[in-house]
Protein backbone atom coordinates (compact mmCIF):
# COMPACT_ATOMS: atom_id res chain seq x y z
CA UNK A 1 0.00 0.00 0.00
CA UNK A 2 1.44 3.32 -1.09
CA UNK A 3 -1.23 5.53 0.47
CA UNK A 4 0.38 8.64 1.94
CA UNK A 5 -2.32 8.87 4.60
CA UNK A 6 -0.32 6.69 6.96
CA UNK A 7 2.97 8.30 5.96
CA UNK A 8 1.45 11.68 6.79
CA UNK A 9 0.59 10.61 10.32
CA UNK A 10 4.26 9.88 10.94
CA UNK A 11 5.31 13.23 9.51
CA UNK A 12 2.77 15.13 11.60
CA UNK A 13 4.13 13.47 14.73
CA UNK A 14 7.66 14.22 13.64
CA UNK A 15 6.72 17.85 13.00
CA UNK A 16 5.41 18.09 16.56
CA UNK A 17 8.56 16.48 17.91
CA UNK A 18 10.78 18.99 16.17
CA UNK A 19 8.88 21.91 17.61
CA UNK A 20 8.79 20.44 21.11
CA UNK A 21 12.39 19.11 21.22
CA UNK A 22 11.23 15.84 22.74
CA UNK A 23 13.37 13.45 24.75
CA UNK A 24 14.56 10.18 23.19
CA UNK A 25 11.84 7.62 22.64
CA UNK A 26 10.84 5.33 25.49
CA UNK A 27 11.34 1.71 24.35
CA UNK A 28 8.10 0.16 23.12
CA UNK A 29 7.26 -2.61 20.72
CA UNK A 30 8.37 -1.62 17.23
CA UNK A 31 6.06 -1.64 14.26
CA UNK A 32 6.43 -5.00 12.51
CA UNK A 33 7.28 -6.88 15.71
CA UNK A 34 5.04 -9.44 17.41
CA UNK A 35 2.52 -7.69 19.65
CA UNK A 36 3.24 -8.30 23.34
CA UNK A 37 0.58 -9.80 25.56
CA UNK A 38 -1.52 -7.62 27.85
CA UNK A 39 0.16 -8.09 31.27
CA UNK A 40 -2.69 -6.79 33.40
CA UNK A 41 -4.91 -9.67 34.60
CA UNK A 42 -7.78 -7.39 35.60
CA UNK A 43 -10.63 -7.42 33.09
CA UNK A 44 -13.94 -5.79 33.96
CA UNK A 45 -15.97 -8.89 33.12
CA UNK A 46 -13.76 -11.13 35.26
CA UNK A 47 -12.46 -13.18 32.33
CA UNK A 48 -8.94 -13.19 30.89
CA UNK A 49 -8.15 -12.36 27.25
CA UNK A 50 -4.95 -12.55 25.26
CA UNK A 51 -3.73 -10.78 22.14
CA UNK A 52 -2.79 -14.15 20.66
CA UNK A 53 -6.37 -15.47 21.01
CA UNK A 54 -7.11 -14.57 17.39
CA UNK A 55 -3.72 -15.29 15.79
CA UNK A 56 -4.20 -16.50 12.20
CA UNK A 57 -7.94 -15.86 12.54
CA UNK A 58 -8.69 -12.17 12.88
CA UNK A 59 -7.21 -8.69 13.00
CA UNK A 60 -6.97 -7.49 16.60
CA UNK A 61 -7.48 -3.85 17.58
CA UNK A 62 -6.45 -2.47 20.96
CA UNK A 63 -8.21 0.69 22.08
CA UNK A 64 -6.08 2.41 24.75
CA UNK A 65 -7.67 5.31 26.59
CA UNK A 66 -7.56 7.37 29.77
CA UNK A 67 -10.43 8.00 32.18
CA UNK A 68 -10.96 11.60 31.05
CA UNK A 69 -13.11 13.57 28.61
CA UNK A 70 -11.00 12.79 25.50
CA UNK A 71 -11.19 9.14 26.50
CA UNK A 72 -14.98 9.29 26.78
CA UNK A 73 -15.28 10.94 23.35
CA UNK A 74 -12.96 8.36 21.80
CA UNK A 75 -14.93 5.60 23.51
CA UNK A 76 -18.07 6.62 21.63
CA UNK A 77 -16.10 6.65 18.37
CA UNK A 78 -14.59 3.25 19.09
CA UNK A 79 -18.03 1.88 19.97
CA UNK A 80 -19.28 2.90 16.53
CA UNK A 81 -16.21 1.49 14.77
CA UNK A 82 -16.54 -1.86 16.54
CA UNK A 83 -20.26 -2.21 15.84
CA UNK A 84 -19.72 -1.45 12.15
CA UNK A 85 -16.89 -3.98 11.84
CA UNK A 86 -17.39 -7.61 10.91
CA UNK A 87 -16.85 -9.66 14.11
CA UNK A 88 -15.70 -12.58 11.97
CA UNK A 89 -12.75 -10.48 10.75
CA UNK A 90 -11.89 -8.02 13.53
CA UNK A 91 -11.62 -8.44 17.33
CA UNK A 92 -11.46 -5.48 19.73
CA UNK A 93 -10.03 -5.09 23.23
CA UNK A 94 -10.21 -1.96 25.37
CA UNK A 95 -7.45 -0.89 27.74
CA UNK A 96 -8.27 1.85 30.24
CA UNK A 97 -5.48 3.46 32.29
CA UNK A 98 -7.41 3.47 35.58
CA UNK A 99 -8.55 1.15 38.35
CA UNK A 100 -11.48 -1.22 37.74
CA UNK A 101 -13.75 0.84 40.02
CA UNK A 102 -13.02 4.06 38.13
CA UNK A 103 -13.52 2.43 34.74
CA UNK A 104 -16.81 0.81 35.75
CA UNK A 105 -18.17 4.25 36.66
CA UNK A 106 -16.85 5.93 33.50
CA UNK A 107 -19.59 6.97 31.10
CA UNK A 108 -19.70 4.74 28.03
CA UNK A 109 -17.67 1.79 29.26
CA UNK A 110 -20.67 -0.46 29.83
CA UNK A 111 -21.85 0.19 26.29
CA UNK A 112 -18.63 -0.99 24.65
CA UNK A 113 -19.22 -4.22 22.66
CA UNK A 114 -15.82 -5.66 23.60
CA UNK A 115 -13.85 -6.60 26.75
CA UNK A 116 -12.06 -3.86 28.70
CA UNK A 117 -8.90 -4.27 30.76
CA UNK A 118 -8.01 -2.08 33.76
CA UNK A 119 -4.40 -1.01 33.17
CA UNK A 120 -4.07 1.11 36.33
CA UNK A 121 -0.28 0.61 36.44
CA UNK A 122 0.15 1.61 32.77
CA UNK A 123 1.81 -1.72 32.00
CA UNK A 124 0.10 -1.98 28.60
CA UNK A 125 0.80 1.66 27.80
CA UNK A 126 4.52 1.13 28.44
CA UNK A 127 4.55 -1.78 26.00
CA UNK A 128 2.74 -0.06 23.15
CA UNK A 129 3.03 3.71 23.50
CA UNK A 130 6.05 5.42 21.97
CA UNK A 131 7.12 8.85 23.24
CA UNK A 132 5.23 10.67 20.51
CA UNK A 133 2.02 8.61 20.64
CA UNK A 134 -0.96 10.35 22.21
CA UNK A 135 -3.82 8.79 24.11
CA UNK A 136 -6.45 7.81 23.28
CA UNK A 137 -5.06 5.66 20.50
CA UNK A 138 -5.74 2.51 18.54
CA UNK A 139 -3.28 -0.30 17.83
CA UNK A 140 -3.93 -2.51 14.81
CA UNK A 141 -2.43 -6.01 14.98
CA UNK A 142 -2.45 -8.26 11.91
CA UNK A 143 -3.50 -11.89 11.78
CA UNK A 144 0.21 -12.74 11.89
CA UNK A 145 0.39 -11.17 15.36
CA UNK A 146 2.55 -8.21 14.28
CA UNK A 147 1.91 -4.57 15.17
CA UNK A 148 0.91 -2.87 11.92
CA UNK A 149 -0.09 0.59 13.05
CA UNK A 150 -0.70 2.93 15.99
CA UNK A 151 -2.52 6.22 15.85
CA UNK A 152 -5.69 8.26 16.25
CA UNK A 153 -9.10 6.68 16.57
CA UNK A 154 -10.36 8.68 13.56
CA UNK A 155 -7.79 7.09 11.25
CA UNK A 156 -8.26 3.56 12.61
CA UNK A 157 -11.20 2.53 10.36
CA UNK A 158 -9.20 3.26 7.21
CA UNK A 159 -6.22 1.30 8.51
CA UNK A 160 -8.38 -1.62 9.61
CA UNK A 161 -9.95 -1.75 6.16
CA UNK A 162 -6.56 -1.64 4.44
CA UNK A 163 -5.12 -4.40 6.63
CA UNK A 164 -8.24 -6.51 6.18
CA UNK A 165 -7.99 -6.25 2.38
CA UNK A 166 -4.26 -6.94 2.38
CA UNK A 167 -3.56 -3.43 1.07
CA UNK A 168 -1.53 -2.13 4.00
CA UNK A 169 2.16 -1.85 3.10
CA UNK A 170 3.84 -2.81 6.37
CA UNK A 171 7.35 -2.56 4.91
CA UNK A 172 6.69 1.00 3.79
CA UNK A 173 5.25 1.86 7.17
CA UNK A 174 8.36 0.54 8.92
CA UNK A 175 10.60 2.43 6.48
CA UNK A 176 8.83 5.72 7.10
CA UNK A 177 8.87 5.27 10.86
CA UNK A 178 12.63 4.68 10.71
CA UNK A 179 12.98 7.77 8.57
CA UNK A 180 10.92 9.76 11.08
CA UNK A 181 13.06 8.49 13.94
CA UNK A 182 16.26 9.45 12.10
CA UNK A 183 15.02 12.99 11.49
CA UNK A 184 13.83 13.33 15.07
CA UNK A 185 17.22 12.12 16.34
CA UNK A 186 19.01 14.68 14.18
CA UNK A 187 16.69 17.41 15.43
CA UNK A 188 17.28 16.43 19.07
CA UNK A 189 21.01 16.67 18.43
CA UNK A 190 20.35 20.09 16.83
CA UNK A 191 21.91 18.84 13.60
CA UNK A 192 19.29 20.60 11.52
CA UNK A 193 21.33 20.36 8.33
CA UNK A 194 21.24 16.58 8.58
CA UNK A 195 17.54 16.63 9.36
CA UNK A 196 16.96 18.83 6.32
CA UNK A 197 18.95 16.48 4.05
CA UNK A 198 16.90 13.51 5.22
CA UNK A 199 13.58 15.28 4.70
CA UNK A 200 14.71 16.65 1.35
CA UNK A 201 15.59 13.17 0.09
CA UNK A 202 12.17 11.89 1.14
CA UNK A 203 10.46 14.85 -0.56
CA UNK A 204 12.38 14.21 -3.78
CA UNK A 205 10.77 10.75 -3.82
CA UNK A 206 7.34 12.05 -2.79
CA UNK A 207 6.98 15.67 -3.96
CA UNK A 208 3.20 15.45 -3.61
CA UNK A 209 3.50 15.11 0.17
CA UNK A 210 2.99 18.64 1.48
CA UNK A 211 3.83 17.58 5.04
CA UNK A 212 7.42 17.02 3.88
CA UNK A 213 7.43 20.46 2.26
CA UNK A 214 6.12 22.02 5.48
CA UNK A 215 8.79 20.25 7.51
CA UNK A 216 11.54 21.62 5.26
CA UNK A 217 10.00 25.04 5.65
CA UNK A 218 10.10 24.67 9.46
CA UNK A 219 13.72 23.59 9.44
CA UNK A 220 14.84 26.32 7.06
CA UNK A 221 12.85 29.17 8.56
CA UNK A 222 12.64 28.43 12.29
CA UNK A 223 15.84 26.49 12.87
CA UNK A 224 18.37 27.51 10.22
CA UNK A 225 17.03 31.06 9.66
CA UNK A 226 17.52 30.77 5.89
CA UNK A 227 14.59 32.82 4.63
CA UNK A 228 15.87 33.15 1.06
CA UNK A 229 16.16 29.38 0.80
CA UNK A 230 12.54 29.14 1.95
CA UNK A 231 11.45 31.23 -1.03
CA UNK A 232 13.59 29.08 -3.35
CA UNK A 233 11.94 25.97 -1.90
CA UNK A 234 8.47 27.41 -2.51
CA UNK A 235 9.43 28.23 -6.09
CA UNK A 236 10.60 24.67 -6.63
CA UNK A 237 7.40 23.34 -5.09
CA UNK A 238 5.32 25.43 -7.50
CA UNK A 239 7.24 23.88 -10.41
CA UNK A 240 6.74 20.36 -9.09
CA UNK A 241 3.10 20.89 -8.10
CA UNK A 242 1.58 23.51 -10.41
CA UNK A 243 -1.54 25.30 -9.14
CA UNK A 244 -1.45 23.47 -5.80
CA UNK A 245 -3.47 25.29 -3.10
CA UNK A 246 -1.32 23.88 -0.31
CA UNK A 247 1.87 25.30 -1.80
CA UNK A 248 0.21 28.70 -2.20
CA UNK A 249 -0.98 28.58 1.40
CA UNK A 250 2.56 27.90 2.59
CA UNK A 251 3.84 30.74 0.40
CA UNK A 252 1.31 33.11 1.95
CA UNK A 253 2.54 32.09 5.39
CA UNK A 254 6.13 32.75 4.31
CA UNK A 255 5.34 36.20 2.91
CA UNK A 256 3.52 37.15 6.09
CA UNK A 257 6.20 35.84 8.46
CA UNK A 258 9.09 37.35 6.52
CA UNK A 259 7.42 40.77 6.26
CA UNK A 260 8.00 40.98 2.50
CA UNK A 261 4.70 42.72 1.85
CA UNK A 262 5.80 43.82 -1.62
CA UNK A 263 5.29 40.20 -2.76
CA UNK A 264 1.54 40.13 -2.10
CA UNK A 265 0.59 41.67 -5.46
CA UNK A 266 2.50 39.09 -7.48
CA UNK A 267 1.19 36.33 -5.26
CA UNK A 268 -2.42 37.35 -5.89
CA UNK A 269 -1.81 37.76 -9.61
CA UNK A 270 -0.60 34.16 -9.87
CA UNK A 271 -3.49 32.85 -7.79
CA UNK A 272 -6.05 34.64 -9.99
CA UNK A 273 -4.48 32.99 -13.02
CA UNK A 274 -4.07 29.48 -11.58
CA UNK A 275 -7.54 29.34 -9.98
CA UNK A 276 -9.52 31.40 -12.48
CA UNK A 277 -11.91 28.47 -12.95
CA UNK A 278 -12.09 27.63 -9.22
CA UNK A 279 -14.04 30.42 -7.53
CA UNK A 280 -14.32 28.71 -4.15
CA UNK A 281 -10.54 28.45 -4.00
CA UNK A 282 -10.29 32.17 -4.72
CA UNK A 283 -12.80 32.80 -1.94
CA UNK A 284 -10.62 30.76 0.42
CA UNK A 285 -7.55 32.86 -0.31
CA UNK A 286 -9.53 36.08 -0.09
CA UNK A 287 -10.39 35.01 3.45
CA UNK A 288 -6.74 34.27 4.21
CA UNK A 289 -5.65 37.67 2.91
CA UNK A 290 -8.34 39.36 4.98
CA UNK A 291 -6.93 37.78 8.15
CA UNK A 292 -3.44 39.30 7.93
CA UNK A 293 -2.33 42.19 10.14
CA UNK A 294 -3.51 45.75 9.47
CA UNK A 295 -0.02 46.66 8.27
CA UNK A 296 -0.07 43.90 5.66
CA UNK A 297 -3.75 44.20 4.72
CA UNK A 298 -4.39 44.91 1.03
CA UNK A 299 -8.15 45.34 0.50
CA UNK A 300 -7.58 45.96 -3.20
CA UNK A 301 -6.08 42.48 -3.57
CA UNK A 302 -8.91 40.88 -1.61
CA UNK A 303 -11.43 42.52 -3.93
CA UNK A 304 -9.42 41.44 -6.99
CA UNK A 305 -9.67 37.81 -5.90
CA UNK A 306 -13.41 38.09 -5.24
CA UNK A 307 -14.10 39.85 -8.54
CA UNK A 308 -12.26 37.13 -10.45
CA UNK A 309 -14.13 34.44 -8.56
CA UNK A 310 -17.54 36.07 -9.08
CA UNK A 311 -17.02 36.11 -12.82
CA UNK A 312 -16.05 32.42 -12.94
CA UNK A 313 -18.32 29.49 -13.71
CA UNK A 314 -19.53 27.83 -10.52
CA UNK A 315 -20.01 24.10 -10.10
CA UNK A 316 -23.56 24.66 -8.86
CA UNK A 317 -25.96 27.33 -7.63
CA UNK A 318 -25.25 26.47 -4.02
CA UNK A 319 -21.56 27.34 -4.37
CA UNK A 320 -22.39 30.60 -6.11
CA UNK A 321 -24.87 31.50 -3.38
CA UNK A 322 -22.31 30.76 -0.64
CA UNK A 323 -19.74 32.85 -2.50
CA UNK A 324 -22.31 35.66 -2.74
CA UNK A 325 -22.95 35.56 1.02
CA UNK A 326 -19.25 35.95 1.84
CA UNK A 327 -18.76 38.53 -0.91
CA UNK A 328 -21.65 40.52 0.57
CA UNK A 329 -19.95 40.54 3.98
CA UNK A 330 -16.80 42.00 2.43
CA UNK A 331 -18.79 44.65 0.56
CA UNK A 332 -20.53 45.59 3.81
CA UNK A 333 -17.19 45.88 5.61
CA UNK A 334 -15.78 48.00 2.79
CA UNK A 335 -18.68 50.47 2.94
CA UNK A 336 -20.57 49.32 -0.16
CA UNK A 337 -23.78 48.25 1.55
CA UNK A 338 -25.67 48.77 -1.71
CA UNK A 339 -23.59 46.01 -3.33
CA UNK A 340 -23.94 43.83 -0.24
CA UNK A 341 -27.72 44.07 -0.71
CA UNK A 342 -27.43 42.97 -4.35
CA UNK A 343 -25.25 40.00 -3.45
CA UNK A 344 -27.47 38.89 -0.57
CA UNK A 345 -30.51 39.11 -2.85
CA UNK A 346 -28.69 36.93 -5.38
CA UNK A 347 -27.94 34.39 -2.66
CA UNK A 348 -31.62 34.26 -1.71
CA UNK A 349 -32.47 33.58 -5.34
CA UNK A 350 -29.86 30.84 -5.75
CA UNK A 351 -30.17 28.89 -2.50
CA UNK A 352 -32.49 25.87 -2.68
CA UNK A 353 -32.67 24.69 0.94
CA UNK A 354 -35.01 26.58 3.30
CA UNK A 355 -32.34 26.91 6.00
CA UNK A 356 -29.79 28.53 3.69
CA UNK A 357 -32.43 30.68 2.01
CA UNK A 358 -33.62 31.91 5.41
CA UNK A 359 -30.05 32.77 6.40
CA UNK A 360 -29.53 34.76 3.21
CA UNK A 361 -32.87 36.54 3.74
CA UNK A 362 -31.79 37.52 7.25
CA UNK A 363 -28.54 38.94 5.89
CA UNK A 364 -30.45 40.83 3.20
CA UNK A 365 -32.80 42.36 5.77
CA UNK A 366 -29.81 43.35 7.92
CA UNK A 367 -28.03 45.11 5.05
CA UNK A 368 -31.22 46.92 4.01
CA UNK A 369 -31.73 48.27 7.53
CA UNK A 370 -28.12 49.44 7.75
CA UNK A 371 -28.36 51.09 4.35
CA UNK A 372 -31.58 52.92 5.23
CA UNK A 373 -30.02 54.40 8.37
CA UNK A 374 -26.70 55.16 6.65
CA UNK A 375 -28.42 57.53 4.21
CA UNK A 376 -29.64 59.69 7.10
CA UNK A 377 -26.46 59.86 9.14
CA UNK A 378 -24.95 63.27 9.85
CA UNK A 379 -22.24 64.61 12.12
Amino acid sequence: MKSRLFILSCIVLLFSNLMAAVAPAVPAVATGEIAPEIPSPVWLDGKVYRVRDFRDKKITVLFIFEANQPGIVAMAQMNTIARKSNPAEVAFYGVGTASPDVLKRLHGVKQLPFPVCADHKNSVVKLYRRNFDQLPMAVVIGKDGKVYWRGSIKTAPVVINQVMRGKFDLKERIRVEKFSAAVAAAARAKDYEKALRLVRAEWDSHPEDLSLLSLQFTLLYNRLKRVDDCFKLIGEAHRKLPANPGVYELELQLISQSGKNNLYAGFVSRIRKDFASKPMQLLFFAGKLSAVSAKEFRPDLVIALLQTGWQAKFANNGDKARFAVDYAKVMHNYGRIDLAIQLAAKAVELFSTPQEKNGANAALLYYKKIYAVAQKLKL
